[in-house]
C-alpha cells in the first residue's frame, strides 16, 4: 500500500528462493491465466464448429474411397452414353450401348459399332461379371442390358463392393455401396 492506503497494482514477488510470481488484483488481465470456464467454452465451440463442418465434408471428395470414385465414374459413363443416345438419335435411331469386359469399359454406337476410348477401373477392381452391357435407345430409356437379371452393375476389390444402377424406363443412373 502507498501512503494514502491503497493499494499499488504491482505484483508482489515471493521470497527470491522460491522465484515464483504472485498475480494480484489490480494486474492486468494478460498477465492472470486462463480460467477452467473459459477452457471449457472455447473446447465447446471448437466442437460445435467440428459437427457442423464434418457432415460436409463426409460428402466431399476429400472423404471419397478408390471404390466410390470408380463407382462414379462408370455411372458417370453410363450417363455419357444415355446423353449421347438422346443427342445422336436423329442420325442413330438404334442407340448406344455401355459395354464392359473383366476390368474395363467404353460406349459403342449401336448402329455404326464404333467404339469410344476404352477406360480402366482402378488397380485390383473388377466388374461382377465380364458381360455387361446397357443398350439406350434415342428417347434415353434403356432398351436391354445383358449381365444381370435386375438394372445394376458391380465392381468390387477383396471385401469392397460397389453397385451402378439404373432405372431402365428412364435410364437414370445412380451408384451406391453394395
Amino acid at each position: 500500500m502507498d501512503q494514502r492506503g491503497v493499494r499499488s497494482a504491482e505484483c508482489l514477488v515471493s521470497p527470491p528462493r522460491k522465484q515464483r510470481r504472485v498475480a494480484c488484483e489490480g494486474a492486468p488481465r494478460s498477465a492472470r491465466a486462463v480460467t477452467l470456464i473459459e477452457l471449457l467454452a472455447a473446447v465447446a465451440l471448437m466442437g460445435l464448429l467440428l459437427a457442423l463442418v464434418l457432415p460436409r465434408l463426409a460428402n466431399s471428395s476429400v472423404w471419397r474411397t478408390e471404390g466410390d470414385a470408380a463407382a462414379k465414374e462408370v455411372a458417370s459413363t453410363m450417363r455419357l452414353a444415355r446423353q449421347l443416345a438422346v443427342d445422336h438419335g436423329a442420325d442413330c435411331p438404334s442407340g448406344y450401348l455401355l459395354v464392359a469386359g473383366a476390368t474395363s469399359y467404353r460406349t459403342q454406337n449401336a448402329g455404326t459399332r464404333v467404339y469410344g476410348p476404352q477406360q480402366y477401373l482402378p488397380d485390383g477392381w473388377k466388374f461382377e461379371r465380364s458381360d455387361y452391357t446397357v443398350w439406350f435407345d434415342a428417347y434415353g430409356g434403356v432398351i436391354a442390358w445383358t449381365g444381370s437379371a435386375s438394372a445394376q452393375w458391380a465392381i468390387y476389390k477383396n471385401a469392397e463392393r460397389w453397385l451402378i444402377r439404373f432405372d431402365p424406363s428412364t435410364g437414370y443412373t445412380w451408384h451406391e455401396k453394395g
